[in-house]
C-alpha cells in the first residue's frame, strides 16, 4: 500500500526524498536521514486538485516494511535563535499560541486522503481500508535539548510553569502543555515532542 503511495506520489505529486537538514526552513541541521518534503507535496496536490490553501507538516517519513508500515509526520519548530532574543515568559506564551498542531496534521492527512481517492491512485476499497489502519505517528521536533523536561510536566499547572526562572525549561513545558491539550479528531497516535536527533531512528 505505502509502496504504491510512493510510486504514485513520485509520478504525480512531487514526492521527493531530501535530507531533513535540507528541507526548507529545517531546524534539524544535523539530520542526514531522508524524508519527503511535505510542503512540496502539498503545493502539488493543491494545484492538481484545485484545493484551497491548506496547512501541512514539514516532512513525511514512510516505512514500507510489511510488519512495520508507518507514516511519520514531522513538524519542526526551531527555538535556538528565538531563545537568544527572548526576554520573558510573555514572549514565549505569544509564540506558542501561534502554533496550530491540530490543523497541521488534519490538513496533512486530508492531502494524503486526496491522493488515495484520486483517479491517479485508483484505490480499491481494501486499499482505502488498509490506509486507514496504517500506523500514523506525529512528531513535533525541536532543536533545543529536552533532557531537563521532567515527567511531572504533564501535571503541572500554568501558574507553576510561570514561576520558572529558566526560560528554556519554561518554553519546553509550555510547548508540551500545548501539545497535550490539543484535541485531535483524526486517527493518529498522540503527538510526541522530541529533539531532532531522535528522528534518526525513524527513517
Amino acid at each position: 500500500m505505502l509502496e504504491k503511495l510512493i510510486s504514485i506520489g513520485e509520478e504525480h505529486y512531487s514526492f521527493e526524498l531530501k535530507k531533513l537538514k535540507d528541507i526548507d526552513k529545517s531546524c534539524c541541521k544535523d539530520i542526514e536521514n531522508s524524508f519527503y518534503d511535505f510542503d512540496q507535496i502539498k503545493e502539488k496536490v493543491v494545484e492538481l486538485h484545485s484545493l484551497q490553501t491548506l496547512s501541512s507538516c514539514d516532512a513525511l517519513g514512510i516505512i514500507t516494511d510489511e510488519q512495520k508500515q508507518t507514516l511519520g509526520f514531522v513538524e519542526m519548530k526551531g527555538f535556538l535563535q528565538f531563545l537568544e532574543n527572548v526576554r520573558d515568559e510573555k514572549q514565549v506564551d505569544k509564540q506558542i499560541a501561534k502554533f496550530d498542531f491540530r490543523k497541521k496534521i488534519e490538513d496533512s492527512l486530508y492531502l494524503l486522503f486526496t491522493i488515495i481517492n484520486s483517479n491517479n491512485f485508483k484505490a480499491t476499497n481494501s486499499e482505502k481500508e488498509e490506509f486507514y489502519k496504517i500506523r500514523k505517528q506525529y512528531f513535533i521536533a525541536t532543536d533545543i535539548s529536552l533532557e531537563k523536561n521532567p515527567l511531572e510536566a504533564l501535571s503541572m499547572t500554568l501558574d507553576y510553569l510561570s514561576k520558572f526562572s529558566n526560560i528554556d525549561e519554561y518554553l519546553i513545558l509550555k510547548l508540551q502543555d500545548k501539545i497535550m491539550n490539543t484535541e485531535f479528531t483524526t486517527q493518529i497516535e498522540n503527538p510526541k515532542l522530541i529533539n531532532c536527533n531522535e528522528l534518526k531512528n525513524l527513517c
